[in-house]
């Protein structure tokens, strides 16, 4: 088994809630705008808990919300010891954990950039149809609200192949849907990212 996704311990899971709690509530205190998908959902729409197996939090952001808060988010973290493992403006991603080994869990804030010419919301490898984050939605986590895409289980059911089924690997092509991961204008988006930063 690949030690990505090795069953995590009861504590390891803790110190995962910890962390979370912890950047989520910074984030809010800050105003800043954020999502939840990935795993993350997953596991509180279905489980009503993390996934043990899973090694990543993704937390969306549009493109326009890490533009405008990346280098204060750069500095919370920091300031709040979080461990940067790498960043990257251009490619509108943070990647970061505390208390725990990023093998353990890694935080990745990814910001999703809208397609006008797909009229959809993208990554590298990755295609959100907009109708999906028009509207957000919030579940309860900790007793706590967090956003997510709307409607979850429609959402959930466009993302994964079968995501009320229970599926430990990091082969994203065996868990993912053959929908989302189909290529995109990302690398072009990047490079128009870029000739910004340089020209302003």
């Amino acid at each position: 088994m690949n030690n990505k996704n090795k069953i995590r311990s009861n504590y390891e899971i803790k110190l995962r809630k910890k962390a979370f709690l912890e950047v989520t509530n910074l984030f809010k205190k800050n105003h800043i705008d954020f999502f939840l998908y990935g795993g993350v959902l997953l596991g509180f729409h279905r489980d009503k808990n993390f996934i043990k197996w899973d090694w990543d939090i993704e937390i969306g952001m549009f493109e326009k919300d890490l533009d405008l808060n990346y280098e204060k988010i750069v500095r919370i973290l920091k300031f709040n010891n979080f461990s940067i493992i790498s960043k990257n403006k251009d490619e509108l991603k943070i990647i970061f954990t505390k208390y725990s080994k990023p093998s353990i869990t890694q935080f990745e804030i990814n910001g999703l950039v809208y397609d006008y010419i797909n009229k959809n919301f993208i990554r590298k490898k990755l295609n959100i149809p907009s109708k999906f984050l028009r509207n957000l939605s919030q579940i309860k986590i900790f007793n706590q609200k967090y956003f997510t895409p709307s409607p979850r289980s429609d959402f959930l059911k466009y993302f994964y192949f079968d995501w009320k089924k229970k599926i430990n690997t990091t082969k994203k092509e065996i868990y993912l849907s053959k929908k989302i991961r189909n290529d995109n204008n990302w690398k072009f988006y990047v490079k128009l990212r870029k000739i910004k930063r340089i020209l302003f």
